[in-house]
């Protein structure tokens, strides 16, 4: 695969981050995706399974919640999971000795975390001088709003798209999608491509920013240019024109643009689709703790050298004990010792009252 050669220590969570560093591992990176044991993704759901029969399968939360996620199950295939708290000083050089080992470190936390931890870029850099570091905060590393906390829910109105959504006249709308989360993701994997690139021509690390607020704006750019336009227009087109939606036959809607016109799908006719049955797209994954599901496929299909769905989102810790082992060097007494001191392992700590 084109990025099997590729080691990606993987920092981020929810949506966006993870989704960049997903894409890297369907076309081979090994990403090794960290977390911690009493503070998991929060893509997760937390450690209770209290988010309601909607966010498990139709079985319920089971035993271990947390891996049953379907969130989390989303963007996460591909990749190996360890546990490490990274506020612990022996932990911090685990991590570290992991950087030594990669070739890209991604990240999507606020700009305070990470040197808080004494993780800045130019620590890294006195570990692997050619360390490739993606950061994805929500508004930047600088500027006023660099520490505010942020989602793909408050990016969309703060980008403007809210103010786009809705009914002439009408309250402004979110999507209720996120998906300025997956804007921002696939921009953080083409940034690590292109860094990747630079350093096999020049041998030279980077730190690549990829503000989520300003890679969704690169979505509205059409409308920031077009210096009246200030109201939504329901389902007329940008440039104006004919309904974009209208009902068609009894309990169906259609949609027009440039002339032709489609069913609006639901997502199970999407699922059920003949012509992405005949290509191949979707997949049928095992999940831990959940058995086969149903996911998209990946969609950069290169012909010669295609990526795969390998391996479905592992448990929570699933591969602390083989990484820290294999990757690392560390003994058996040490990862036990670990493990009981709640540093490492799966799932949370032995008697752990937390989320």
């Amino acid at each position: 695969m084109p990025l099997e050669h590729i080691v990606v220590t993987d920092l981020t969570q929810a949506w966006a981050g993870s989704y960049a560093t997903q894409l890297l591992a369907d076309l081979g990176a090994k990403v090794i995706k960290i977390e911690s044991r009493t503070r998991p993704d929060p893509w997760r759901g937390g450690f209770r399974g209290e988010r309601g029969i909607q966010a498990y399968p139709s079985d319920g939360p089971g035993e271990r919640p947390y891996n049953r996620m379907w969130l989390a199950n989303s963007v996460n295939r591909n990749k190996m999971d360890i546990t490490l708290d990274l506020s612990n000083p022996e932990c911090r050089e685990l991590f570290l000795a992991l950087v030594r080992q990669s070739d890209v470190v991604a990240e999507n936390f606020t700009p305070r975390v990470l040197p808080n931890f004494g993780l800045e870029y130019e620590r890294l850099r006195q570990e692997k001088e050619d360390i490739i570091l993606l950061s994805m905060p929500g508004y930047g590393l600088d500027g006023p709003y660099s520490d505010y906390p942020a989602i793909g829910g408050t990016i969309e109105p703060m980008s403007g798209n809210s103010a786009l959504l809705g009914e002439p006249g009408g309250l402004p709308q979110t999507s209720g999608l996120m998906y300025p989360d997956a804007v921002a993701g696939l921009h953080g994997a083409a940034a690590v491509l292109a860094a990747l690139r630079r350093k096999a021509r020049t041998g030279a690390g980077s730190h690549m920013e990829i503000s989520q607020h300003e890679s969704m704006l690169s979505m509205t750019a059409p409308f920031h240019a077009h210096e009246w336009w200030e109201t939504p227009a329901g389902n007329r087109a940008p440039a104006g024109g004919d309904a974009r939606v209208e009902q068609g036959a009894p309990g169906q809607w259609v949609a027009s643009a440039g002339g032709l016109t489609e069913a609006v799908r639901s997502i199970a006719e999407v699922a059920a689709c003949e012509h992405l049955a005949a290509r191949g797209f979707f997949v049928d994954v095992e999940q831990v703790d959940i058995g086969r599901q149903t996911m998209a496929g990946i969609s950069p299909l290169l012909h010669r050298t295609p990526g795969s769905v390998r391996w479905g989102t592992p448990g929570h810790g699933q591969d602390s004990r083989r990484v820290l082992r294999e990757l690392l060097g560390l003994d058996e007494r040490t990862i036990d010792r670990l493990e009981a001191e709640g540093l490492t392992g799966e799932g949370p700590p032995s008697g752990w009252q937390g989320d």
